[in-house]
Parts: C-alpha cells; structure tokens; sequence
C-alpha cells in the first residue's frame, strides 16, 4: 500500500502549540506549508504556497489563488515561493512578505 504523499498529510494538519494565553492553528492545501507557533507574548504563523489558512491570536490570515488576505481585507498578491509571516506580539499586529512589512492593498 502507498503511504500517503506529505502533501495529503498537510490538508488535514491543525496545529497547536504553547496556548498560554492565546493560541495560534493553521491547515494547508496541496502546495502549502503552514507553520505557528505561541508563547506567552508572541503568536506568529508562516505560510508559503497558493492556498492555507492560520489562525493566530484570534485573527484569520489566509493564501487564496496567489492573495494574502488577513481577516478579509487584502493585503495584496503573493507568489507561490513567498515567505507570508504574521506575528502578534501584544497589540502589534505585523504581516510580512519575504521579510518586508505589508499595509493592506489599496
């Protein structure tokens, strides 16, 4: 029997981890690598690929067909091979793109 592709794993992977006081879970399609983690302080989720979701800190960040989008608001196109990190540190909120802070789309 053929073991299950690690992509397949992936689409129905939660994660949780370090729910102190606030806790951060993420899911991934084919294609997607999704990763969070929590500590007292600081939640923060990396997504890279075309379509995963996380929840952290009670905000929904989400790839869909090549858009980041946070809590439904846009914050514009990302590439398949694009690093997308959110992290929550008290009440900063900040969306990053390989590295670069990301306002929302106008």
């Amino acid at each position: 029997m053929k073991s299950l592709p690690f992509a397949v794993a992936l689409l129905s992977a939660i994660s949780m981890s370090g729910c102190e006081t606030s806790c951060s879970t993420a899911s991934a399609a084919s294609g997607t690598s999704v990763s969070s983690s929590s500590t007292s302080g600081k939640s923060e989720a990396t997504l890279m690929g075309t379509n995963g979701q996380a929840q952290v800190a009670g905000d929904t960040v989400v790839l869909r067909d090549g858009t980041v989008f946070v809590n439904g608001t846009s914050y514009g196109a990302v590439s398949a091979t694009q690093r997308v990190q959110y992290i929550v540190t008290g009440n900063t909120k900040t969306l990053l793109v390989d590295g670069k802070q990301r306002a929302p789309a106008p």
